[in-house]
């Protein structure tokens, strides 16, 4: 857990240790995730009066909601931000402090990938309690739709696969479900559906799902699983 909280910290530090050496300044920090949120919090209250980085603007991008970088406080000091932050417009959260609030508070923008609607994340279930940040954020806040460029990936011209396929024309679909399937060395039935998973799987047990019991449902199903990931590294 230690490592956990430092490496982002570290992280964030260097990226403005990095721009000094170097010389090099951008005019936007792109910051995508809750590892890099305090990188905005550290440019406004460390560095805010520094000539080489009051110019830079930053953007915080948010993917979900539910791995947010919350740390007891007791780790806060190592920061290097002042105390004054730790409260509750700021980066006090439920009695810890938070990576992704300090993005969302910080960032001269803030961005989330997937409803293309504002007021979907203005909602507590939908933001995990984040919505009072959003909210004070709404004119500087937008809601990017998330998901695939149809043309690019249209199965029929895309050339990430090995067999194009069309709904009219599904032959091809078939053909790659046998090359993964051999190629993962995956040994069901392959008249079975072929299921990938792409995505957190912790996303369930934080929403009060019981994962466990989800998996041993699913494995009495008739079908195959794919989950991206580190091989042998489903741990249940």
């Amino acid at each position: 857990r230690r490592f956990y909280f430092a490496n982002p910290l570290f992280f964030a530090h260097s990226v403005f240790a990095y721009m000094r050496l170097s010389g090099w300044i951008p005019d936007i920090l792109h910051c995508h995730g809750w590892e890099t949120g305090l990188v905005p919090a550290i440019q406004k209250k460390i560095f805010q009066e520094d000539p080489l980085f009051r110019q830079v603007a930053s953007l915080f991008t948010v993917h979900h909601f539910f791995n947010q970088g919350n740390f007891d406080v007791s780790h806060f000091s190592r920061t290097g931000l002042p105390w004054a932050c730790f409260n509750l417009h700021e980066l006090e959260f439920w009695g810890k402090f938070s990576f992704i609030k300090g993005g969302i508070v910080y960032a001269d923008g803030v961005a989330v990938i997937g409803e293309p609607k504002i007021d979907a994340y203005l909602q507590p279930k939908a933001s995990f309690g984040l919505n009072g940040a959003l909210l004070k954020r709404k004119e500087s806040f937008w809601a990017l739709h998330g998901g695939i460029d149809n043309a690019s990936w249209d199965p029929l011209h895309d050339k990430a696969l090995k067999n194009s396929y069309s709904f009219e024309e599904r032959a091809g679909k078939a053909r790659n479900k046998t090359q993964f399937m051999k190629e993962q060395r995956l040994t069901f039935d392959s008249s079975y559906p072929l299921v990938a998973i792409v995505g957190d799987l912790n996303a369930y047990n934080r929403q009060g799902d019981n994962l466990e019991r989800i998996l041993e449902i699913l494995c009495q199903l008739d079908a195959g699983y794919a989950v991206i990931g580190k091989k042998n590294h489903l741990l249940i």
